[in-house]
């Protein structure tokens, strides 16, 4: 499988005249050591192979372009494998599905083991002492008829 690399070797800017208006030529600063490595001999000639790319937005350093050499490598790989693809299923819309159910019941189950354990029932007793208690705070006199 053939791999498409970008080895950067310089950057560049438009080239702007002293009236301030921009030209449609890119004025490019390339070192001569990193563009060696990319030197290929054609016809009997030497040659060095480079794109020229606009950049999205200027840099710190005003440079509005980028220059690379590309690449194309044979990947060694002993044996192409499919990668392993685990897939998760999408939650459905609509009926819970019996698992979901179960789970609620449960969930269900434990907070009302919860509350009964620490917040049993009140019997009639207890609730009579609790509105005997309110009346005392509030100052009603329980002995008067009602």
């Amino acid at each position: 499988m053939k791999v498409y690399t970008k080895k950067y070797i310089g950057k560049g800017q438009e080239v702007v005249t002293g009236t301030g208006v921009k030209l449609e030529i890119v004025k490019v600063s390339l070192s001569v050591e990193e563009m060696m490595k990319f030197v290929h001999t054609y016809n009997g000639k030497d040659y060095v192979s480079f794109e020229v790319a606009k950049l999205r937005k200027e840099d710190d350093y005003g440079n509005t372009h980028t220059v690379y050499h590309t690449l194309y490598e044979e990947e060694a790989t002993p044996a192409e494998k499919k990668p392993v693809v685990i897939t998760v299923p999408k939650p459905r819309k609509g009926r819970p599905t019996k698992a979901q159910i179960a789970a609620k019941l449960k969930e269900a189950e434990r907070v009302e083991a919860m509350q009964n354990f620490t917040d049993p029932m009140p019997s009639s007793e207890q609730e009579a002492l609790k509105a005997e208690m309110q009346m005392e705070n509030a100052g009603i006199d329980r002995d008067l008829p009602f």
